[in-house]
């Protein structure tokens, strides 16, 4: 079977962690060789590197440093500026709103493909962040870091006592509980099915008295140029992938359920797939897998939950599936996947 698009992000979103990990006394060198970065990659922060890699390199440090929160320590020393656009675009953002809406639209231009909404609904507004299945590696930190980085930018407009009403985070609990309470804030949620910042309307409507409007103006319209530009590579995999995850739940998930979402044909959606290397049914059981290890190495779900979140109609389902996917029930590799 061929290999999905690996996902992306810029070489700006490890700018100075060469001096964050040698303040911490970590092997910056020997992480990358790790982690499978080329120093040379990085040398130019716009570049695209592999968000596995780098999702494998804040881990590697977590472990060697011995802190289970160095991804959110890692999001209060990320230099500013280093995410780009989006970092100049939440910066000037005349509100705290324009700000979110932001990162909603042009997330996508740091990393991808990721996916990134934000709603409002009864006085509430929900910034949420999935990311794909081929985003493979462990997350608990690079998610943990990315949700805190967040909530550190948006203070600036917010206000330095502010903390979203909720954070939910889609891995495993943080047991750093006093860094988690100063950063991310009392009310956080683990185990989740997406990453969600939720903030009140009040909130939203603050204003940015140092925002320079005529300079987001500018950046904003070379944003949506690069949006333009990524549109005609729309990847078919990627769009089937995401529309049968959000199918997954609801059971069986068929080829013209997922054809009807992308408002497509079935016989459509299957000769493009082809055209690609792949079939639905390939598609179908690589995206349970990629979700399988996911839950099993990074949450602390329960094997029935998690069967349920793969569409399976019992548990003894999804172990005939481990066994033939791994050649081990779900338990076992759960052990494995997080020794």
């Amino acid at each position: 079977m061929p290999r999905a698009r690996e996902p992306q992000v810029r070489a700006s979103i490890i700018e100075g962690f060469d001096a964050f990990a040698a303040r911490n006394e970590l092997d910056y060198r020997g992480l990358l060789e790790q982690s499978g970065i080329n120093p040379d990659e990085i040398s130019n922060p716009a570049n695209q590197i592999s968000l596995n890699a780098v999702a494998t390199l804040l881990t590697l440090a977590s472990e060697q440093s011995k802190d289970p929160c160095l991804g959110i320590h890692w999001a209060e020393a990320f230099p500013p500026g280093a995410t780009g656009l989006l970092g100049y675009l939440t910066l000037n953002a005349g509100s705290v709103r324009k700000a979110v809406a932001a990162v909603a639209r042009y997330l996508c231009l740091l990393m991808g493909p990721v996916e990134a909404t934000f709603e409002e609904e009864g006085g509430i507004g929900r910034l949420t962040v999935s990311f794909p299945p081929e985003f493979s590696a462990p997350r608990v930190q690079y998610v943990s870091f990315a949700m805190a980085l967040l909530i550190i930018r948006l203070r600036r407009h917010a206000g330095q006592g502010w903390f979203p009403v909720r954070a939910d985070l889609e891995h495993r609990a943080l047991p750093c509980r006093e860094t988690v309470l100063r950063v991310l804030g009392p009310n956080v949620r683990y185990d989740m099915p997406a990453n969600v910042l939720h903030i009140r309307e009040q909130v939203l409507d603050r204003s940015n008295a140092g925002a320079d409007h005529r300079l987001f103006e500018l950046i904003r319209q070379l944003g949506e140029r690069m949006l333009a530009e990524q549109a005609p590579g729309a990847d078919i995999v990627v769009d089937t992938r995401k529309a049968i995850m959000t199918q997954l739940e609801s059971g069986a998930v068929r080829v013209r359920d997922v054809a009807e979402t992308l408002g497509i044909g079935a016989s459509t959606l299957q000769s493009r797939l082809g055209a690609a290397g792949f079939t639905f049914e390939e598609i179908l059981t690589a995206t349970r897998r990629s979700l399988s290890d996911l839950y099993l190495r990074d949450t602390e779900l329960p094997l029935t939950e998690i069967a349920f979140l793969l569409g399976f109609s019992e548990l003894s389902a999804f172990t005939r599936a481990a066994q033939r996917w791994y050649g081990a029930p779900p338990s076992q590799r759960r052990a494995e996947l997080r020794a």
